[in-house]
């Protein structure tokens, strides 16, 4: 009887654990993507800044050039006007005689009333004008179609292989890539790699202290300088990782470190009481070894669990991988 109960019972157990994992899974992976979607509408809120920017300078450069026009119209009506009215007092005061005097007066009189009238069509040619907006006819269009700005879905998660499972790797088809850069004062020692959402990788260069962000064919795009060494690092977001950073004394962070627009940016120092050499994320929390125990925090620094090993002073707790 106890061996049909344990062989239900232990299942029906781990099955069950198994889907309250998946209940706590499914809430960070609901915030992992409501996160997503806040950062997708202010990556849209910057171009339409960026757009916004742009039509507004194009707007006054017009204003501009319709003002200088304009101006340059009126000056040449005052100027002109100005010429014909002085040319009428003069001959006011002349008087219309047929003295060489008068005479004269009258040949510039008409001749400056024909270039008046030449200047006055010349400007009748420049219509009255205004300014309209035109919109993008294309954004607006497109923005009409959509009904999102993404689709949730569900996904199977998938399945946990052997941690113990050998691998085995071969250099048929291994590359080797340079990532030291002319600011390295010494020698790479790569310590840890994670990789963003559009295929770049960042990796962890402990003897420069800095993490550098490579293109997809390999090549530094970024450096990023930490203020101490960097031990260890894993991915926290789809643009995002968190760094392990620690001297062993005065010097004992988590670097948040997100990768906007091709460069590395720090995001958040979390500052620790105790060295940090690995670090893991899970269910939106950090689990950091400190070389002889194990914590817990969440992603704001509060501390939830401290585990130590009770073996011995020989146990070394540093991967978080």
């Amino acid at each position: 009887m106890n061996a049909d109960i344990a062989s239900i019972g232990d299942p029906l157990d781990k099955m069950q654990r198994g889907k309250e994992e998946n209940v706590a899974s499914v809430k960070a992976s609901y915030e992992r993507s409501l996160q997503e979607i806040f950062d997708i509408r202010a990556r849209f809120n910057a171009v339409l800044d960026n757009l916004q920017k742009n039509t507004i300078k194009e707007l006054e450069s017009l204003k501009e050039t319709l003002h200088e026009t304009l101006q340059k119209d009126i000056d040449i009506c005052k100027q002109t006007s100005k010429k014909i009215k002085t040319m009428s007092t003069i001959i006011e005061d002349i008087g219309y005689s047929v003295s060489e005097r008068g005479f004269i007066a009258n040949i510039k009189f008409n001749e400056e009333k024909r270039l008046s009238m030449q200047i006055l069509q010349e400007i009748k040619k420049n219509p009255r004008v205004k300014i309209s907006l035109q919109y993008n006819v294309n954004l607006s269009d497109c923005m009409s179609t959509c009904t999102g700005l993404g689709t949730a879905i569900k996904t199977n998660e998938e399945t946990a292989e052997d941690p113990n499972k050998a691998i085995s790797i071969t250099g048929k088809h291994a590359f080797k890539f340079n990532v030291k850069t002319d600011s390295d004062q010494y020698e790479c020692a790569i310590t840890s790699i994670s990789e963003t959402s559009d295929g770049q990788l960042i990796i962890a260069d402990l003897n420069n202290g800095c993490i550098k962000l490579l293109s997809q064919a390999c090549t530094v795009t970024s450096i990023l300088t930490l203020p101490s060494l960097p031990w260890s690092m894993c991915t926290i977001s789809r643009n995002m990782v968190a760094v392990a950073v620690s001297n062993r004394n005065s010097i004992n962070q988590i670097q948040l470190v997100r990768v906007d627009n091709g460069t590395l940016i720090n995001d958040t120092t979390l500052r620790l009481n105790h060295p940090c050499y690995g670090i893991a994320h899970h269910c939106d929390d950090l689990f950091v070894t400190s070389g002889i125990a194990l914590y817990q925090y969440k992603m704001d620094g509060e501390s939830v669990l401290k585990y130590e090993s009770n073996i011995g002073n020989n146990v070394d707790v540093q991967s978080g991988n």
